[in-house]
């Protein structure tokens, strides 16, 4: 019985996971694709950035990314 019970949960779990996914993006994409942003800006720029924030386009199953200079320049 235990183990009829376990095999339901994970396959609960999993089916979860997925829909999650599905509607708000994988969450490891998601870092991956902040952290070569990143990468990609500071190579280009030659100045560090930071990724603020990473969403997922449910509609056009995109990601999309705001950013911002790390360094403020005080004059």
């Amino acid at each position: 019985m235990k183990v009829i019970l376990s095999i339901i949960t994970v396959v609960v779990l999993v089916f979860n996971y997925f829909v999650y996914s599905f509607i708000h993006g994988n969450p490891l994409s998601m870092y991956l694709y902040q952290k070569t942003v990143e990468q990609y800006l500071e190579s280009k720029y030659e100045e560090p950035f930071k990724v603020e924030k990473v969403k997922y386009s449910f509609k056009q199953s995109t990601l999309k990314h705001s950013y911002y200079t790390a360094t403020v320049k005080v004059s």
